[in-house]
């Protein structure tokens, strides 16, 4: 029986398999688009299970907090959570782990949730380096991504590790 493959060895494969991912939802309200929860974790489960890993997680605190009302004058509640997330290889035993960090907006009881799963959301975008086509950071719908050979000439050089491309 050929000896199982490390813990590192298996998330590679996942990292290399999930590729880009299309944004499959739309918020109407707040006019974006966005990679919902379930299509994320319908690709990563399927790869854990090929791969023999489970993952787990824990909140370990939370808090609430009123942030002003709405148009309607409901009031809205900030929740921000944190926890502890595992992927655990179930022929071997060995764990990879690490904490994750939520925060969700609501006017009900739907804050906590909400913040749970931005949170492992997050942790699976930036574990598997899931690409959606976007930057979070652009903040104009006009704004374009300058790349180092579309920098005009005129541009002062940055300083070392500055914007040298490394992520």
């Amino acid at each position: 029986m050929p000896e199982p493959k490390n813990i590192y060895t298996k998330l590679a494969v996942v990292l290399a398999s999930i590729g880009y991912m299309q944004k499959d939802k739309r918020n109407v309200g707040q006019n974006y688009s966005y990679l919902s929860e379930a299509k994320i974790k319908d690709r990563v489960r399927e790869l854990f299970v090929e791969q023999a890993l489970v993952f787990q997680y824990s909140t370990t605190g939370s808090r609430e907090y009123e942030i002003g009302q709405t148009k309607n004058g409901q009031k809205m509640f900030v929740t921000e959570a944190w926890g502890s997330w595992g992927i655990v290889d179930s022929e071997t035993g060995a764990v990879v782990n690490g904490e994750w960090r939520g925060t969700g907006s609501d006017t009900g009881d739907k804050g906590l949730y909400k913040a749970i799963t931005g949170g492992i959301k997050y942790v699976f975008n930036t574990m598997f380096l899931i690409q959606t086509g976007d930057d979070p950071e652009t903040d104009t719908e006009n704004h374009t991504e300058t790349t180092k050979e579309q920098k005009p000439a005129t541009q002062k050089p940055t300083a070392k590790g500055e914007d040298d491309g490394l992520i």
